[in-house]
C-alpha cells in the first residue's frame, strides 16, 4: 500500500461510514466493469500460455475448496440446532461445486482466487467528492497470489460477500446502491451461473464470519448464517423468484438493455 499514494482499502473505506451513495454507485460500476473485462481477457485465446502456467499449480484451487467447501459441512457441527437439518444440503451443494471450485471442470478462464474488497485499492479516499466524480477512478487489485484457472462465479460471489457484511454488520445503506451497480456494470450472467454465485454468496455467508473475530455479536452471526443458508437452499432449488427485492437481486433480474448500456457506459469512463 506504500507504493500507492492516498490509498485505502475498499472494506476499509466502507467501515468509515462516510460514504455517500453517489460515491458507492460509481465505486461499484468501476469495480464491476473492471470484473468483466479482467474475465473476458483471462478467458481469450491470447491467454492460453498463462492459463497452462496457472493450471500446472493446484494449491489455489485446493486452498480455496478446503477453506470454502469442506468447513461448509464443518460448520453443522458447530451450529447442530440451526443447522443440524442441512447437512444433506451442505453435502449436495459441495459436491455440485467440487468440479469448478477445483479447476476440474473445462472452458474457464483465469481468475484473481481471492477477490474481496481488502484486496481492493482506491485512491483519493480522503476527499470523497473527488473519487465520485472524477472521470477515471483510480483502482487496484493487489495479492495475485492465488490466481488460478477457474470459474468467474467465485471471484463474483466472494467479492459480493465480502460487500454484503457490511451491510448486514453495519447497517451501511449504501451497499445494496453499490452492489446493485456492480452487477449491471459487470452484465448478464447465464441463470444457471447465477445461482452458482448466489449459491458462493451463501457459503461464504456462513463459513467466514463465525471464524473470523470482530465482525459482530453471536445473534448477528447466526442472523448472517441464516440468511446465507437460505441463499444456499433457494439458489441449490433454482428458485429464481425468491431474490427478487433482495440484495442479490440484479443478478438474476438485471435492468433493460438501454439501462445497462448507459451504466457500462458510465462505467467505462470510469476506470
Amino acid at each position: 500500500m506504500e507504493d500507492v499514494a492516498d490509498s485505502t482499502e475498499l472494506k476499509r473505506h466502507l467501515l468509515t461510514g462516510k460514504v455517500s451513495s453517489e460515491e458507492a454507485v460509481a465505486v461499484g460500476a468501476a469495480l464491476g466493469s473492471w470484473t468483466r473485462q479482467f474475465h473476458l481477457w483471462g478467458s481469450m485465446p491470447e491467454q492460453e500460455h498463462l492459463r497452462s502456467i496457472l493450471s500446472s499449480s493446484k494449491t489455489g484451487p485446493d486452498f480455496k475448496h478446503a477453506l470454502n467447501y469442506r468447513r461448509l459441512t464443518a460448520t453443522v457441527d458447530k451450529f447442530p440446532a440451526m443447522l443440524g437439518e442441512s447437512r444433506g444440503l451442505f453435502e449436495e451443494v459441495s459436491t455440485a461445486m467440487s468440479p469448478e471450485v477445483l479447476g476440474k471442470a473445462s472452458g474457464f478462464g483465469i481468475i484473481h482466487g481471492d477477490f474481496w474488497s481488502g484486496n481492493v485499492l482506491l485512491q483519493n479516499t480522503s476527499n470523497p467528492k473527488i473519487l465520485a466524480s472524477e472521470p477515471n477512478i483510480k483502482m487496484f487489485v493487489i495479492d495475485w497470489e492465488f490466481a488460478q484457472v477457474s470459474s468467474p462465479i467465485f471471484d463474483l460471489g466472494q467479492m459480493l460477500a465480502e460487500l454484503y457484511l457490511v451491510a448486514h454488520f453495519r447497517a451501511s445503506p449504501v451497499i445494496a446502491p453499490l452492489i446493485g451497480s456492480f452487477l449491471q456494470a459487470y452484465g448478464r450472467n447465464e441463470t444457471e451461473d447465477s445461482f452458482r454465485v448466489a449459491i458462493h454468496f451463501g457459503v461464504h455467508l456462513i463459513v467466514w464470519p463465525c471464524r473470523v473475530p470482530g465482525w459482530g455479536d453471536d445473534a448477528q452471526i447466526e442472523d448472517c448464517i441464516r440468511f446465507g443458508l437460505e441463499c444456499v437452499r433457494n439458489a441449490h432449488q433454482k428458485q429464481k423468484e425468491w431474490f427478487r427485492g433482495g440484495i442479490l437481486e440484479k443478478l438474476f433480474f438485471p435492468a433493460s438493455n438501454e439501462d445497462d448500456a448507459l451504466l457500462v457506459e458510465f462505467a467505462m469512463k470510469k476506470v
